[in-house]
């Protein structure tokens, strides 16, 4: 990605490049460059590992200066370290295991930003309904599928409602509620489902 830049920036980089290499200015030199360290980035506050050796910039502040930008040697903002195996919730605030997020693989830490009871809370909200309200429907239904009867494994069971009213009905499972929504809730289509599965059903 590259920086849209005005024609008189571009401009005033080009002769402050000439105007360095006609009197020979050096760059800055890295302070790490004579300690047997690592060599880091020259721009103050950076610290990270060197890229473009000739400039002794880190890739971001390289591709910020190639890429003509105003700020480009701005130091990098830097948060404080983030423990590994626990996770502020930005919802209800408490800092939480890892265990209590959905991982998420295109996060940049590897899971939800708020906990799962949140997300759940949020997600009956969507509804009308509240944890108290869900936890009772599925006592009513003994943990089971209102159509095929049998538990959900390994998640909650869906909420199933009108899309015309949005009235909630009862819960299903994953694979009967993704069947309803397939068959766009219209009885006439099951009926049309269930013919053609008997005649092919006799025929064997």
């Amino acid at each position: 990605m590259r920086y849209q830049t005005s024609p008189a920036y571009v401009e005033r980089v080009r002769l402050a490049d000439a105007e360095r290499r006609k009197n020979k200015i050096r760059p800055r030199e890295n302070p790490n460059k004579s300690e047997n360290v690592a060599p880091c980035c020259v721009v103050n506050g950076c610290g990270r590992p060197i890229k473009y050796k000739k400039r002794s910039l880190c890739r971001r502040h390289g591709d910020w200066h190639t890429a003509g930008a105003p700020d480009w040697d701005r130091p990098i903002r830097r948060g404080r370290p983030a423990d590994p195996d626990f996770k502020k919730c930005p919802k209800c605030g408490v800092t939480k295991p890892r265990g209590e997020f959905y991982w998420r693989t295109d996060r940049k830490r590897g899971c939800s930003s708020r906990c799962i009871p949140c997300l759940r809370t949020a997600h009956y909200k969507k509804y009308g309904l509240t944890d108290d309200e869900y936890q009772s429907m599925v006592s009513r239904q003994s943990g089971c599928c209102a159509i095929c009867g049998n538990p959900e494994e390994g998640r909650q069971l869906a909420i199933d409602h009108d899309h015309r009213t949005g009235e909630v009905r009862e819960l299903l499972c994953f694979r009967c509620n993704n069947g309803l929504g397939c068959f766009q809730d219209n009885p006439g289509l099951l009926s049309a489902a269930i013919d053609y599965l008997t005649k092919h059903k006799e025929m064997k």
